[in-house]
């Protein structure tokens, strides 16, 4: 991707704008950097939430942005996933608007919570365009990381913080009215290797989701899976049959936050993908973790 660019996307309700950014490999000082103010992250979700892209023109969430990053996107499985690596400035524990906190990030699960949010209330849109990541997903995740690290820092400071890697009941409770449309399908805690049963477990709930009379009333589920301490999203989207994950961590030097779709046929590929990434990057196989069920009552 160029450093600077002008792109048109197809974003939120359907809708096609054009939008310019620039893209940085580091945070920088200046005109393309904002100057953070006292819940300035929390005030950007709650406008974004309120207008969002529906007029079908770019807003000014997009320049309150750090950077739009760049990535590198690649076909695995016999070409059946998508998976989109970014740079390693965008990651939960150095995406924000002040260039020298890079102290690390324990906001996770609040970032998965707050990112299943945006998604439900701006109806962001998760299908692949022109084999491309969709645009509007990766933005969706740069608010989620500066919000979540916000409210997360914010309630450390104050001594509100419950734990320092949250449940999904305390991030729940961290975001606040940004989550007060969420209800919890389910909850299932797993004391089995994640490499052998991540796949079986997940699709199992997936077939009793679909076959429930909530699936026809909610397009969306939002699958968060915490394991080793780490959280990340699964969006499964029935109108275009596709699952993607979202994972907001730093995997390594060089690879920043990691997203990947595929369609739901092919949702062993992704699941085995994530067991390899954890294994590679984490040298990780946790024998315990937790799926969590969520979706949003309409409005």
């Amino acid at each position: 991707m160029a450093s600077s660019a002008k792109a048109k996307v197809r974003c939120a309700h359907s809708q096609t704008f054009s939008f310019s950014f620039t893209s940085s490999r580091h945070t920088q000082s200046g005109s393309n950097t904002p100057s953070a103010t006292s819940h300035q992250h929390e005030v950007y979700l709650q406008q974004s939430h309120s207008q969002g892209s529906q007029h079908g023109t770019a807003t000014h969430e997009d320049d309150m942005l750090p950077f739009f990053p760049r990535f590198e996107s690649q076909w695995l499985c016999d070409e059946k996933l998508l998976v989109a690596w970014f740079e390693p400035h965008f990651a939960q524990a150095k995406y924000n608007l002040d260039p020298g906190n890079n102290g690390g990030s324990n906001a996770c699960t609040l970032i998965a919570v707050l990112l299943s949010s945006y998604c439900s209330s701006e109806k962001v849109l998760t299908t692949c365009t022109h084999n491309q990541i969709s645009y509007c997903i990766i933005k969706a995740l740069g608010i989620a990381m500066l919000n979540g690290n916000e409210i997360y820092n914010r309630l450390k400071r104050e001594g509100q913080l419950p734990n320092v890697n949250l449940s999904i009941p305390e991030a729940i409770s961290c975001a606040g009215k940004f989550a007060s449309r969420i209800k919890e399908w389910k909850s299932v805690l797993y004391m089995q290797s994640l490499s052998d049963s991540l796949f079986t477990n997940t699709q199992g709930h997936l077939d009793e989701w679909n076959a429930s009379a909530h699936a026809q009333r909610h397009n969306y589920l939002y699958i968060i899976l915490i394991s080793d301490a780490r959280s990340v999203l699964f969006i499964n989207n029935r109108k275009d049959n596709s699952i993607t994950l979202v994972d907001s961590h730093q995997h390594s030097a060089y690879k920043g936050a990691a997203i990947a779709v595929v369609n739901k046929a092919n949702f062993r590929c992704l699941c085995n993908w994530f067991v390899h990434i954890l294994q590679k990057y984490n040298q990780s196989n946790p024998g315990l973790y937790e799926l969590s069920f969520l979706y949003y009552r309409r409005k």
